[in-house]
């Protein structure tokens, strides 16, 4: 009697790890590293230019009937071990620009790499958005006004409805713009247009 019921333990235990083995084997794994979302106010007295400097994450720029500008931000690491304290979004004002730009302090790790920063950035539309660099991400600007240039090294430029001159560049990825008032110099050297 107790060996039968020693072996209904085993074969129980056995038959849970299995099932909770094969839970991993669906396709749904989770999400395993860091995230965290914060939301920053930004004023925007004296400024008539904004740029952005985003290393690693993707970039949306709106244009909307505000005063001020309002930056989503969602930091993410891969990692578990990856410290998202060290990436921060620094406010730089140079004259009347002001410039919005991701920076990472930490240490990237062969298998950790760098943590990302998706930025949604929301602008009043009389702010002129001058410049958009991004490293890796896509790149999406709606509803501005003023000449745009945006670098792209790796990831799609989508943009709509500016009023000015555009101008794009993608090294890895797709350009589309719809709806500028005059279009400029566009390239994408691994992508289309």
């Amino acid at each position: 009697m107790e060996r039968t019921s020693t072996r209904r333990r085993l074969l129980g235990g056995v038959g849970a790890a299995l099932v909770t083995a094969l839970a991993g084997c669906t396709g749904a794994t989770p999400f395993v590293g860091k995230r965290l979302e914060d939301d920053r106010t930004i004023p925007t007295e004296g400024a008539a230019a904004l740029a952005v400097d985003a290393r690693v994450g993707d970039v949306t720029v709106r244009g909307e009937e505000r005063d001020d500008i309002d930056v989503e931000m969602v930091k993410q690491s891969s990692s578990v071990g990856g410290d998202l304290s060290k990436l921060d979004l620094a406010v730089e004002r140079e004259g009347d620009r002001l410039t919005l730009a991701t920076r990472y302090t930490g240490e990237s790790s062969l298998l950790g790499g760098t943590p990302s920063m998706d930025l949604t950035i929301r602008v009043p539309r009389s702010l002129r958005v001058a410049e958009i660099d991004a490293s890796v991400g896509d790149v999406r600007v709606e509803g501005v006004t003023g000449d745009l240039a945006v670098d792209s090294s790796v990831g799609d430029v989508t943009i709509r409805n500016v009023e000015g001159t555009v101008t794009a560049e993608a090294s890895t990825g797709d350009v589309r713009i719809e709806g500028a008032s005059a279009v400029g110099d566009v390239r994408a050297d691994v992508g289309d247009l």
